[in-house]
């Protein structure tokens, strides 16, 4: 296949929009949590309904999860330099998996790894 003929890959999502989905995911999540537990609290078992509890979980378990996942991906920023971060951590990876180096040796690696992607680590 010719490059003239492929299509430029487009992410789905824009990364500019992450920490504003993050934040209106993760408040939806802290609305369906304490509806939760204040339905815990105040239900009797004589109004206490599974199916209405298991419905709220459901969708506060789902906001939680897409929002940790924007969290994610806000703070590690993986769609910015996937090379560098590969490198990083497959070098994480060797350093921890080797018996020569000791564990001390690997937390600033992992730490670099993790907290700065943006930057080249080596």
């Amino acid at each position: 296949m010719e490059l003239e003929a492929m299509s430029r890959y487009t992410r789905p999502v824009n990364p500019a929009i992450f920490p504003r989905m993050t934040v209106v995911l993760l408040a939806a999540d802290m609305f369906f949590t304490s509806w939760f537990f204040v339905y815990k609290v105040t239900s009797t078992k004589y109004t206490w309904d599974i199916y209405k509890e298991l419905l709220i979980s459901l969708v506060a378990s789902l906001f939680m999860g897409f929002g940790v996942l924007c969290l994610l991906l806000w703070t590690v920023n993986i769609f910015q330099e996937p090379q560098c971060l590969g490198e990083a951590i497959w070098q994480v990876l060797y350093c921890c998996s080797t018996r020569e180096a000791p564990p001390q040796s690997c937390i600033p690696l992992l730490m670099n790894t993790l907290f700065l992607p943006n930057r080249h680590l080596l």
